[in-house]
């Protein structure tokens, strides 16, 4: 997240998310998170929600099946912290704006949130984007390794 330095030129298209603490009792390491609602309407009656795109994100698993059994290798991951790892656009952000006190004597503070949040519309077909270009990537870096095993 960043610090929004000039409050007074905020872009025309700006959103504040709600947001609030979320408690996990049963967690070792991260017991409080933020939460976010970008589902939560606006004075006009709409949420951010409301104006971003779904993207297509569910596929026939037969067909899913179809293609992991194609290969010779197969690759699986861990996504539990990945919609923190994309950034936006920096156009975008002014759309995830927060509000933050450090303290509760302290003045309100405002930032821009830079990378994919939990719970936006557009989260998960972001994700699946992104995940295909890294394991495009990943792809590429085993064939090269396979290819060239005197190298290492």
């Amino acid at each position: 997240m960043e610090k929004v330095n000039d409050v007074k030129s905020a872009s025309p298209l700006c959103y504040y998310l709600p947001h609030h603490g979320g408690f996990q009792p049963e967690k070792t390491t991260t017991k409080l998170r933020v939460v976010f609602n970008a589902s939560s309407p606006t004075t006009s009656g709409s949420s951010l929600n409301d104006h971003l795109s779904k993207g297509l994100v569910k596929e026939d698993i037969f067909e899913i099946m179809t293609r992991f059994r194609k290969h010779k290798f197969a690759f699986t991951t861990d996504i539990q912290k990945m919609y923190r790892q994309i950034l936006i656009d920096p156009a975008q952000r002014d759309l995830l704006r927060i509000i933050w006190k450090d303290r509760e004597d302290a003045d309100p503070t405002e930032f821009r949130l830079k990378t994919v949040t939990w719970h936006s519309q557009c989260s998960l077909f972001s994700n699946k984007n992104s995940a295909t270009v890294s394991f495009g990537l990943i792809f590429k870096i085993s064939i090269s390794f396979r290819c060239h095993p005197a190298r290492c």
